[in-house]
């Protein structure tokens, strides 16, 4: 998106919008991150700008996160055979298996509070918790093996990572 500021001439801004309760949660928590990711590492991530809610009327209540725009080449960082991201480590946990499955757990309640029930979900959800965790991530530690899991990004996936097409350096949005 395009957006005339007060004090520029003109800036292409980046960003996202969300409703309601969660997703005032969810892009504040994205403008504070960011901010704090960029003041480390600058060329890491576009300048976060800005996070507040729309003035409107209408409910939900909408929320907006914006950001500098950066033009990105997305394939670009997957054929190259180099390293593309910064690890920072996260706190130290006892038992991975568990911490992930109490996190899959809450998410899947929050959909559940959020878009009522829904069968198939809740019988995999109890699978995936069950057998499908203990046996990925417990068969990492069985032998007394450490996980050592980094932070990269709150919201790391293929379309939040790419080339710039102006400078070539390689960002996270």
């Amino acid at each position: 998106m395009s957006k005339v500021l007060p004090d520029t001439d003109g800036v292409d801004l980046g960003g996202h919008t969300a409703y309601g309760e969660h997703g005032r949660i969810m892009l504040n928590g994205e403008w504070e991150s960011s901010k704090a990711i960029h003041n480390l590492l600058p060329e890491f991530i576009p300048k976060p700008i800005g996070f507040g809610k729309y003035k409107t009327e209408k409910k939900p209540a909408t929320y907006f996160y914006l950001c500098d725009f950066v033009d990105m080449d997305i394939g670009a960082i997957y054929r190259e055979n180099s390293e593309t991201t910064q690890e920072e480590p996260l706190a130290n946990r006892q038992d991975w298996a568990k911490f992930f499955q109490k996190l899959l757990v809450g998410v899947c309640k929050l959909d559940l509070a959020t878009n009522g029930p829904w069968t198939e979900l809740e019988q995999a959800t109890a699978q995936v918790v069950a057998k499908v965790i203990p046996r990925l991530l417990g068969a990492l530690t069985s032998g007394g093996e450490k996980i050592k899991p980094c932070l990269i990004h709150g919201d790391l996936y293929e379309a939040n990572a790419g080339i710039d097409v102006e400078t070539g350096e390689k960002h996270s949005v």
